[in-house]
């Protein structure tokens, strides 16, 4: 026991630095002098009680590596010296902090005598109740899905982005356009065609647009996610049948999908990419069933769910190179992986027939960009490589120096953590329980040290995954649209499916790791190491997660929200019939603008007041439309004009985290230059305002009247025209004419 003594005095002394580090983080530049010289004193006394050896050398060389780093960066300012390796390796950061983490991790591990996890294990309660036995059976399965739920916890508080913003507008007023369903669907289908393209059968989104509660849609999408994670398990094990390498591939799903500015499968677009990768891994799974059991209904129903996904979106079609290659590597034999392979590449001859004939017959005189082809080799290759590096864990780190969202932009500097500090001081409770849940599974699945894993089919396990990363990306490389629009870091939708081939080929990379490497040092090493990637992982990705969402949200939610309550409290209900509402919002406010200006303005006011426009005589349309109407084309350049119209309305609405503003006003005269079609100054009377948020009775608003007067008015000195759960609708007196454009939430 003495003899053991000074090795559980520097254990305990390293865990109690480690804890004072993480309760004392980012105080002030000389904590990490003081951190450091901790640290110091607890190396010499390590060396000096353990010796040099590879078990001391290692873990505290890769300690001093990140420990380094951060006093490099704190002091950065003040000394010229650090400011160049610090602007050089800025974005890998990560590395730096996983140094020091494993580090100690390591050094720890080395440290505790194995003995005392031996006779860990997860001892069950005995039960002859079927739902206690379900839940000991899939407890690791349950809890998985429990970690991707709050990893993607932040979609529960999140808007329409990019497409599902116009979708949910054209879509929704559809739904009380009086026409019959099947009607519609079929005009949808149409389109389709029109476009060139002949995924009819993706119109099952067009239903999700009918649902009026975004939560309940991004809800739907988290839930495909679990199916597929569920799919994607049920496949490892077909492959080789070990359940513990399977749950290792699930756990890994969560921790690779990864939020981005840009038009993302997960944040939306109406669970597109989980329903195909639900389509090809249940392909996959029939035929490995086929081929194990040769029962030909398997075969058969590996032929629908492929027929479906080629139907449904073209990022199927690659994947006919995925059936001769589970074939072959499954049966070992040509004749059968031919003749196994023919009908799949009939059904896609077939389809690239279709094709061509929609777009002899039907198609207009341009296609979507998407599917249109650019044969240019470099230009292939560049997006290539980006659409495959987007699936890696924190490739979003390398998106470049700016966030681009709409007509916002956000220097990567601010938005992502570059120094741990910050990743520790951003860690939410959240961020601790999907942890927590994550050592419940490592604990439930761990492999013993020798413990061969049992893995039957390694190469098809590992062909199977690189298919899943190197396929999905072909018909984005070869696509003209994302050759001019992918950056490193930046992937398009199909790089959801490209996460399931990554943790596929991790997890080959781990059996392989396994069963080659004998020694147990370098066992404990690579273990710990991995276990410090995967929960520093978490984190990362967790905050980047929650911090894209919120970026988004600025864009598309907050602004939504505050014209949408507004006209949901009845603001439009005091706009008189046979006139002209305007609607002076940005074109970025796609949900009414749609893509490049093109107009949803009568059939977003519609949906969200429920009242019907077009039976009241209401006309909409965007402030540049109106005052292109209003100039005659003989005043069309004579620069400054004043227009007074009969009968126009103007409405703008705008709105943060905590409250929005709506407000809506007769228009009596607006200044505009006709030179570039574009407003300078409104007055209006008859003027409404709606406050959303907390308390709108304590908030202030400030404007300007027609005379040059400054108004500051409380809200509790306003005439309150109604009330909602939501907010507050307020009126001016109606003789009051101010300038329209200076009403604002005072200090907003």
């Amino acid at each position: 026991m003495k003899r053991q003594l000074p090795k559980y005095v520097t254990l305990i002394a390293a865990i109690c630095l480690f804890i004072t580090f993480l309760s004392k983080f980012g105080a002030v530049q000389p904590w990490i002098f003081y951190l450091s010289f901790c640290f110091l004193i607890v190396c010499i006394l390590d060396f000096f009680q353990n010796g040099f050896h590879v078990t001391t050398l290692v873990p505290w060389a890769a300690i001093w590596l990140g420990l380094l780093w951060e006093v490099i960066s704190a002091y950065q300012g003040s000394v010229n010296l650090f400011r160049v390796p610090v602007q050089m390796l800025w974005r890998f950061s990560f590395f730096f902090w996983l140094s020091l983490i494993i580090g100690i991790a390591v050094r720890i591990r080395f440290l505790l005598d194995q003995t005392h996890f031996s006779g860990l294990t997860i001892q069950g309660i005995r039960s002859d109740s079927p739902i206690w036995k379900f839940l000991v059976t899939w407890k690791s399965e349950i809890l998985i899905l429990l970690i991707t739920i709050l990893s993607l916890k932040p979609l529960f508080h999140s808007g329409y982005y990019w497409d599902d913003a116009v979708n949910s507008t054209a879509y929704l007023f559809e739904k009380y356009d009086q026409l019959p369903l099947l009607q519609n669907l079929l005009i949808f289908m149409r389109r389709y065609l029109e476009l060139g393209r002949i995924n009819v059968l993706s119109c099952y989104y067009y239903f999700l647009f009918y649902i009026e509660n975004v939560s309940i849609y991004k809800a739907i999408i988290i839930g495909l996610v679990g199916v597929d994670m569920l799919l994607l398990g049920l496949l490892v094990r077909e492959i080789g049948g070990s359940r513990k390498i399977s749950r290792l591939a699930m756990l890994l799903i969560p921790v690779l999908i990864q939020f981005r500015a840009y038009q993302d499968p997960v944040t939306g677009f109406y669970g597109l990419m989980q329903v195909i990768m639900a389509e090809i891994m249940l392909s996959a799974f029939f035929l490995l069933r086929f081929l194990h059991t040769g029962k030909r209904k398997y075969y058969l129903l590996s032929l629908i769910p492929f027929l479906i996904g080629l139907m449904t979106y073209e990022v199927c079609f690659p994947f006919i190179l995925l059936i001769p290659l589970i074939v072959f590597l499954e049966t070992k034999s040509w004749k059968k992986t031919f003749r196994y392979s023919i009908p799949f590449v009939l059904i896609v001859f077939l389809l690239i027939g279709a094709i061509w004939v929609v777009r002899m017959k039907f198609a207009q005189e341009s296609t979507y960009p998407g599917v249109a082809f650019s044969l240019d080799l470099f230009s292939i290759l560049r997006t290539y490589f980006y659409q495959l590096m987007a699936a890696l864990p924190l490739s979003f780190y390398f998106s470049g120096r700016q966030l681009a969202i709409l007509g916002s932009n956000y220097l990567a500097q601010d938005v992502l953590s570059y120094q741990l500090t910050d990743v520790l001081k951003a860690v939410k409770f959240d961020d601790w329980i999907v942890l927590l849940l994550a050592i419940f599974v490592l604990i439930w699945n761990r492999v013993k040290q020798f413990e061969n894993p049992r893995y039957k089919n390694w190469g098809l396990l590992f062909g199977m995954g690189l298919s899943f990363w190197l396929l999905p990306a072909v018909t984005i490389a070869v696509s003209q649209r994302y050759q001019g629009q992918l950056i490193p870091g930046l992937g398009y939708l199909p790089v959801f499916m490209e996460y399931f081939g990554v943790s596929l080929l991790i997890v080959s990379l781990y059996i392989i790791w396994l069963q080659k490497i004998r020694n147990p040092q370098v066992l404990i090493i690579g273990k710990a190491a991995a276990i410090c990637v995967l929960f520093l992982t978490i984190l990362m990705n967790q905050q980047n997660n929650r911090t894209v969402n919120e970026l988004l949200n600025r864009s598309f939610l907050y602004p939504r929200e505050g014209g949408e309550k507004a006209l949901q409290a009845g603001m439009l209900d005091f706009l008189p019939n046979q006139t002209v509402l305007v609607s002076a919002n940005p074109g970025e406010y796609i949900w009414e603008a749609n893509w490049a200006n093109v107009g949803l303005y009568p059939e977003y006011y519609a949906v969200q007041s429920k009242r019907d426009l077009q039976a009241a005589g209401i006309q909409t349309m965007n402030l540049s439309e109106f005052i292109d109407h209003a100039i005659s084309s003989e005043h069309a350049n004579s620069g400054s004009l004043l227009i007074h119209p009969d009968g126009a309305s103007m409405i703008a609405y705008d709105g943060g985290a905590d409250l929005g503003l709506a407000k809506m006003g007769r228009i009596n005269q607006l200044k505009t230059d006709s030179s570039y079609g574009t407003n300078l100054e409104t007055l209006t009377d008859h003027v409404l305002f709606y406050i959303r948020g907390k308390f709108p009775e304590k908030a202030r608003i400030t404007y300007q009247t027609s005379d040059g007067r400054t108004i500051w008015l409380k809200m509790e000195d306003g005439w309150l025209v109604r009330r909602s759960k939501d907010g507050n609708l307020y009126q001016l007196a109606e003789n009051d004419e101010i300038v329209f454009e200076t009403l604002d939430l005072y200090g907003f």
